[in-house]
């Protein structure tokens, strides 16, 4: 017998600069490590929002993720402090690690570019169209 385990990743509705994004909220440390790894596809105006206990310097890699990514950081105040574009990493070559400056406790990873698209840019805050995680 084969069993399947999932893992109820809640969605939220994000606002930012005027901008609606879609996010599967990652709270729990597995949904955390594994990100958006392994996906092939992620659609314009969806992303993944990370949700940290506590603001602390944050540390990312593309690890197995198969799309380029954006990733966004914000502090406890839902403030965008630093951006970064986050490459794909050729399998068999070293993974660089994006962190944030500055202590943060939210980080969003939206498709490639789309922060500089919709002209998003540090100092912007973001709101929960809905209930907060």
């Amino acid at each position: 017998m084969q069993l399947l385990f999932f893992l109820a990743i809640h969605m939220a509705h994000l606002e930012i600069g005027g901008n609606s994004l879609v996010v599967e909220v990652a709270q729990q440390e597995q949904e955390r490590s594994d990100g958006l790894k392994h996906r092939h596809h992620l659609p314009d105006g969806h992303g993944m929002l990370f949700v940290f206990d506590s603001p602390c310097i944050l540390s990312f890699w593309m690890q197995e993720t198969q799309i380029p990514l954006s990733i966004a950081f914000f502090d406890e105040h839902q403030v965008l402090v630093h951006m970064l574009d986050m490459e794909v990493v050729p399998k068999g070559k070293p993974t660089r690690l994006y962190q944030s400056p500055s202590p943060a406790l939210y980080a969003l990873e939206v498709p490639l570019h789309w922060f500089k698209e919709h002209q998003i840019f540090p100092g912007m805050k973001f709101s929960f169209q809905d209930a907060s995680p």
